[in-house]
């Protein structure tokens, strides 16, 4: 389905947005969070 509906589309279809060094900050911040949390030192 999704194969046609490309063909048929006019629209080049564009992936995800690149990361930013924000979005980065923010996913180390939350990593270290949930590693400190499984490794009971929350």
């Amino acid at each position: 389905m999704a194969k046609v509906a490309r063909r048929k589309s006019k629209n080049h279809l564009k992936g995800p947005a690149k990361r930013t060094e924000e979005d980065d900050r923010r996913f180390e911040e939350s990593f270290r969070r949930l590693i400190q949390a499984v490794n009971g030192e929350a």
